[in-house]
């Protein structure tokens, strides 16, 4: 899918709108797993050494 929109946007001189929806998405799944680690992983918790 990624070679078919880059193989269109530089058939309509409009290259630079492939990349923008590329960083889009990249950077959305960037954040998405980061989402998903926050709510996932467990809770740190400060421990004392008594």
């Amino acid at each position: 899918m990624q070679k078919q929109m880059f193989v269109y946007y530089e058939s309509i001189n409009q290259l630079e709108t492939a990349y923008f929806i590329m960083f889009l998405i990249c950077g959305g799944a960037y954040l998405l797993a980061w989402v998903l680690m926050h709510f996932l992983a467990p809770r740190m918790k400060q421990i004392s050494l008594d």
